[in-house]
């Protein structure tokens, strides 16, 4: 389990990063204006948003359990993965 959360560690750790994969994709969508890549470039930025307000929640917490991380990681996952394959494929299609 540890390495499928790996990824994630960075940004609960540092939520502000998370603004980083959104901004790639969102110049992404600007150069190809497509729907899918714009879609992930907005999943990220609702991460950060929502990551930035639980780091700030779990300051008040003793001991915060996160089980919204498995679902987050899933959509996360999935769509950037979609946005990379979508991304790759407009560089073959020149």
């Amino acid at each position: 389990m540890d390495i499928l959360f790996a990824p994630l560690n960075l940004f609960i750790k540092y939520p502000l990063l998370a603004f980083v994969p959104a901004i790639v994709f969102g110049v992404l969508y600007k150069k190809k204006r497509r729907v899918l890549i714009g879609g992930v470039a907005l999943i990220w930025v609702l991460y950060g948003i929502y990551e930035t307000y639980v780091w700030f929640w779990a300051k008040d917490v003793i001991a915060p359990i996160r089980v919204d991380l498995f679902p987050i990681a899933l959509i996360l996952y999935i769509f950037t993965g979609l946005g990379i394959w979508r991304s790759l494929k407009n560089l073959n299609e020149r």
